[in-house]
């Protein structure tokens, strides 16, 4: 009997995935920003169309003289639960955090772009459909820890 609804747990989370359980997933970045988001609407990312409701979030925007914003977020983006740096260079960070239960990874990345003042951010599951705005709520909380250190504006 264990085993029979072992089975049909595992069936039911495939299912739930959908087509593209096995298509590898896009992270990094291209001449414009922000690998796009996939079609289904597990993704948020600063850089998708502000007409892309699925897709589009607000990115990270600073505040006027906030020297060590960037390290500020870097540091507040490794500290997510269950979160390990994957790509770090001086102004990128791709992160990949894995879900309380250990089956999923999600993928975070963060760019500073001091010339526009803002920390563009894109957040985004690997598989499935939909992901129950984890994504966008995951980038909330760092608006929010980052905006309550004074580094970025609050969310409006």
């Amino acid at each position: 009997m264990r085993q029979l609804w072992i089975v049909a747990l595992s069936l039911s989370v495939s299912a739930c995935a959908g087509p593209g359980w096995f298509r590898a997933h896009s992270t990094g970045l291209t001449q414009s920003g922000f690998t796009p988001c996939p079609s289904p609407p597990r993704c948020r990312s600063s850089d998708a169309p502000a007409a892309d409701e699925r897709h589009a979030i607000a990115p990270l925007r600073l505040r006027p003289q906030t020297e060590g914003a960037w390290p500020a977020a870097v540091r507040a983006a490794a500290a997510l639960p269950r979160s390990q740096i994957v790509d770090r260079r001086p102004d990128y960070v791709h992160l990949e955090i894995v879900s309380p239960w250990g089956w999923y990874v999600d993928d975070l990345e963060l760019q500073h772009r001091p010339a526009q003042g803002v920390i563009a951010i894109r957040s985004s599951g690997r598989i499935g459909w939909y992901d129950f705005d984890v994504n966008r709520d995951r980038i909330e909380l760092l608006r929010s820890a980052l905006a309550a250190e004074g580094y970025v504006e609050a969310a409006r």
